[in-house]
């Protein structure tokens, strides 16, 4: 495979892997999960999905956004483990 294909096959199937990676490895709160879980039904469209790559982005940082602000709200050495668990 040339690099240029790499990169190709990459960018199709970077955000779907981004998604994948949040909710396998994020401690996630239940209704938090199943926005995710609906974000990766409906698909990008560079992998045969609905969205285009700038809205799933978007999509995705909202949810990574609420994520953050609802570990936030956890005291902060609770906060630090869920870090650490998600890495």
């Amino acid at each position: 495979m040339s690099d240029a294909e790499l990169y190709r096959h990459y960018r199709q199937t970077a955000p779907v892997e981004d998604l994948r990676f949040f909710l396998r490895n994020a401690s996630t709160p239940p209704d938090l999960r199943a926005a995710g879980e609906l974000l990766l039904a409906g698909g990008c469209r560079d992998t045969g999905g609905t969205l285009s790559p700038s809205d799933w982005y978007r999509r995705l940082t909202a949810l990574q956004d609420r994520w953050r602000r609802e570990i936030a709200n956890v005291p902060l050495q609770e906060a630090s483990k869920l870090m650490a668990e998600a890495v």
